[in-house]
C-alpha cells in the first residue's frame, strides 16, 4: 500500500506584499496553522518516508514547520520547482515518478491544483480547501506509477478550523 498526503501551504497574505507570488511568506496565522496541523499529524500517528514541496517560500516554510513537528529531518525535504504552477496532470506525474521504496509521501503545494486533485481522488466535491488543508489517502497499490488507477480510500481530510 501507498499513502499520500496532499497539503496546501498555510496562510500567506496578498495585501501589503511587495514580493513576487513565489516569494510570499507565511504570516503569523500561517505559522500557527502549520504548527497546529503538524500536531494533528502526530495525534493521528502519521509519518512520512518522503516530503516534497513546491519551491514557493510559503509552501516550503509550511513543509519545514510540519516536518519539525513530526520529527522529519528538514534536510531530507525535496524541493521540487515543478510543483509551483503545476496543474493536476503535472502533479500526478510527479507523484507517479516517486520511487517505489517510498510508502508514505507528503506533497506541499497550492490551490487550485490541490483542491481539484483532492476532489478527483476523493470522488466527491470538497466545498473548500483552505490554507493548510490536508487530505490523506491510502492507495491499494505497491507502486506509485499505478496508484491513481487502483482502489483508494481517503483516511482523513483536515484543516486548521476543523474542530
Amino acid at each position: 500500500m501507498k499513502f499520500l498526503l496532499l497539503n496546501r501551504h498555510a496562510n500567506s497574505p496578498w495585501k501589503g506584499q511587495s514580493v513576487s507570488d513565489h516569494d510570499r511568506e507565511l504570516d503569523e496565522v500561517g505559522f500557527n496553522e502549520a504548527d497546529l496541523m503538524g500536531k494533528r499529524l502526530i495525534d493521528k500517528g502519521v509519518s512520512f518516508d518522503s516530503m516534497v514541496t513546491s519551491s514557493a517560500l510559503r509552501a516550503l516554510t509550511t513543509c519545514q514547520l510540519i516536518a519539525s513537528n513530526i520529527k522529519f529531518d528538514i534536510e531530507r525535504i525535496d524541493i521540487n520547482k515543478n510543483i509551483y504552477g503545476a496543474n493536476c496532470e503535472d502533479l500526478m506525474k510527479i507523484i507517479r515518478k516517486t520511487d517505489d521504496s517510498i510508502d508514505s509521501l507528503a506533497i506541499f503545494g497550492h490551490n487550485p491544483t490541490l483542491h481539484i486533485l483532492s476532489e478527483s481522488i476523493y470522488g466527491q466535491a470538497i466545498s473548500s480547501f483552505p490554507p493548510c488543508s490536508m487530505i490523506y489517502i491510502r492507495f491499494d497499490s505497491i507502486n506509485w506509477d499505478s496508484c491513481f488507477d487502483c482502489d483508494k480510500k481517503t483516511i482523513f481530510f483536515d484543516y486548521p478550523s476543523n474542530v
